[in-house]
């Protein structure tokens, strides 16, 4: 019997550019773009906004992209993208908050990262005025790894990355000094676990001290309520002692993704913050 499917919600904002047009507001501007049926072609991908429908408040699109390979993605006569392409993740779903630009975004395929949702969504905003520098910027709070540690039960995903001379000695951890080799020019740790490993483990312990100590950097990604559930999840990153929260969510059985309700209420838990 196949599990329930499962969606990842995280949130980001959109930043104005310094200079904007002084007849139109940052949230009238993001309107227009969430509105204009034209793409954007960024190397192999044609980026592009569907399903568009907007509100007084907000705006619930689609972002996503198509290639010369996969042509067939987006369906003009419905101004969306193929349903196909939304349960393959080449097109997620998102709400924008209009008072504060902040996005809640949809996660259920691997198909496309934060990263590349991120940089996605600031070719569109740009395509519309390439003299504006808009920007986006994921939703992370600072906090050190112990910070982070105390609210992760298990933690599922944990990398460990070092380049050239930041590649650790060896001295500063008995687990490393058994992997290290002379001359090494690159090290990298990455492990994906299910049920996950707890948030005490010495590997995670010993390396996570490492790299707050400068050296190597580290993503982990750890859920808040336990083994196996579906509830809230947390990254942290040491490059910026940066915590990430995304949540798990029930994705409807029909259509594999979640409703506007759902990424509403996630959008609920983000305090309104105008920064221009």
């Amino acid at each position: 019997m196949d599990s329930a499917p499962v969606s990842r919600l995280a949130s980001a904002r959109i930043l104005p550019p310094a200079q904007m047009d002084m007849l139109q507001t940052p949230s009238d501007a993001v309107r227009h773009t969430l509105l204009n049926e034209g793409g954007y072609l960024a190397r192999t991908r044609t980026w592009m906004f569907g399903g568009v429908r907007p509100d007084v408040d907000h705006v619930f699109a689609r972002l996503g992209y198509q290639t010369k390979k996969n042509e067939n993605v987006y369906d003009p006569a419905a101004k969306d993208f193929r349903e196909e392409a939304v349960r393959k993740g080449r097109a997620v779903n998102l709400v924008v908050r209009l008072t504060d630009l902040v996005v809640v975004y949809e996660r259920q395929s691997a198909a496309m990262s934060d990263h590349e949702f991120i940089r996605g969504l600031r070719h569109m905003l740009r395509s519309v005025n390439s003299t504006q520098q808009w920007n986006v910027e994921q939703l992370d709070s600072k906090a050190s790894f112990e910070e982070w540690a105390q609210h992760i039960d298990v933690v599922h995903r944990f990398r460990f990355r070092a380049v050239g001379t930041k590649i650790p000695s060896g001295k500063e951890s008995p687990i490393l000094a058994a992997l290290i080799h002379p001359r090494s020019e690159r090290l990298t740790i990455d492990w994906r676990a299910t049920e996950g490993v707890d948030i005490n483990d010495r590997t995670v312990r010993e390396l996570a001290r490492i790299a707050t100590g400068g050296v190597g950097e580290v993503f982990a990604a750890g859920r808040k309520n336990g083994r196996g559930a579906v509830g809230e999840q947390k990254a942290w990153v040491s490059s910026g002692s940066a915590e990430r929260v995304v949540r798990e969510v029930p994705a409807d059985p029909a259509t594999g993704v979640v409703g506007d309700r759902v990424l509403l209420e996630m959008l609920a838990t983000v305090p309104v913050d105008i920064p221009w």
